[in-house]
């Protein structure tokens, strides 16, 4: 089938036309960036990498950047273990006028590198379509081309009638309240209409599911191993409550499924992990009064909290019940909600809108099985919506972008940039 030829407007015609020869542009800015190693635990090189980002929007044209720090004694409050490490975002903005604004919104900090990488992962390096390093795909793959389309809308002769704001956070990857977070409680996210970070390739994320972090704590009584009935093992009480939490979590998150459209059969339900943390005792001949986990349960929008904190809190009272004088102890580590982006889905109709008018195809949309700063941005008051481009190897070994697909989704933000101005608020 012969696909059908659009035609577009002469200014978008020729806005386009900029992003798809900024490509070159686009991939010396991403391999600029994927070279400042922001890798979060702990937070590293933030101050160095908002800087970087700062001259390269004054470059293009972008005067009114705003570096926001959070303050160290928030910091030692609310992340002790690495208050050493600096907290700083970016937020830009370019007006124009009595415009609506689009508010472009990337998380720079990245995980830590894998052990199986094949080249030094913060070396950008392209082969082919790839570009190879920490960082490439989640997500300054996206940022490098958010920055590309403001480049190309400030050099127009006749530019779309929209204003632009960019922010570039870090601490998304450790839940993002001192990233997107602090933003928004400070009333630095403004906007109409906001892209973050998506499902990767043509699919527009309308959602995120919701997140608990918990850890699980197990106090026993140490002994001597000759002597173990004089102890109480915290560990076997921790191994007896992880297979509990296990079986009957399974069952009960599988009470119920989505009705969001979702990418793959297995995201229907809530899921958990239990013991992406562990340890705990002292010493091989001694028995081990302490041992922790942790379990992160991702929950579908249909799925209360409360629900969820209920299961794990019935499951430590079993686990106490079949080990006398073993106490536990729940740690909440991270609570957030699902995020709905768009409410009324108007903007949902004019991304799909600019998905065909630039590539002559719908995006899919779906509720993402992660969660992202989207609920950040929604939490300030800004519709939000995640996009993305092609990606391999996240948060695993030599992780990549496609080029080509970091081309098409700044060309697919470009013409929601022109659409925006057509249409108004």
């Amino acid at each position: 089938m012969t696909k059908e030829k659009i035609e577009r407007p002469g200014q978008l015609e020729k806005l386009l036309s900029a992003v798809g020869k900024s490509r070159s542009y686009l991939v010396g800015l991403l391999s600029k960036m994927v070279a400042i190693p922001t890798v979060n635990p702990p937070g590293q090189n933030y101050r160095q990498f908002c800087e970087f980002m700062g001259e390269e929007l004054h470059a293009i044209g972008i005067s009114d950047v705003e570096l926001v720090s959070v303050p160290q004694e928030k910091l030692a409050k609310d992340l002790p273990e690495y208050a050493d490490y600096e907290r700083v975002s970016l937020v830009a903005h370019y007006r124009q006028g009595d415009y609506p604004t689009l508010h472009l919104n990337g998380h720079f900090d990245v995980v830590p590198p894998t052990s199986g990488w094949t080249r030094d992962p913060f070396t950008p390096e392209q082969v082919g379509d790839k570009l190879y390093g920490r960082g490439a795909g989640d997500m300054k793959g996206l940022g490098a081309a958010m920055v590309t389309v403001a480049r190309a809308i400030i050099n127009q002769t006749e530019r779309p009638k929209v204003n632009i704001a960019l922010s570039f956070v870090g601490d998304e990857e450790t839940g993002g309240e001192l990233g997107a977070g602090y933003l928004a409680e400070q009333n630095k996210v403004v906007g109409d209409l906001a892209l973050v970070e998506g499902i990767d390739g043509d699919c527009l994320t309308i959602a995120n599911r919701g997140v608990i972090w918990v850890k699980l704590h197990f106090i026993g009584k140490s002994g001597h191993t000759i002597e173990p009935h004089k102890g109480k093992n915290a560990f076997l009480a921790a191994a007896d409550c992880a297979m509990l939490l296990k079986n009957r979590a399974k069952q009960l998150l599988r009470t119920k499924r989505t009705a969001y459209p979702i990418k793959h059969p297995r995201e229907a339900y809530s899921t958990i992990n239990i013991g992406g943390a562990a340890g705990g005792g002292s010493k091989i001949n001694t028995i081990s009064d302490r041992f922790s986990f942790t379990v992160d349960i991702r929950h579908i929008p249909e799925m209360e909290k409360d629900e969820v904190l209920a299961i794990i809190t019935e499951v430590l009272a079993r686990t106490e019940a079949r080990n006398k004088e073993v106490k536990t102890r729940m740690e909440i580590m991270q609570v957030n909600p699902p995020t709905i982006g768009d409410k009324e889905g108007r903007w949902a109709a004019l991304l799909d809108e600019a998905f065909q008018l630039t590539l002559g195809r719908k995006a899919k949309h779906f509720l993402a099985p992660f969660y992202t700063d989207m609920r950040h941005l929604v939490a300030g008051g800004v519709p939000t919506l995640g996009i993305g481009s092609k990606v391999g190897g996240v948060h695993s070994d030599d992780e990549w972008v496609s080029v080509r697909g970091l081309v098409n989704i700044a060309k697919v933000m470009a013409t929601v940039a022109w659409l925006l101005g057509e249409k108004g608020k």
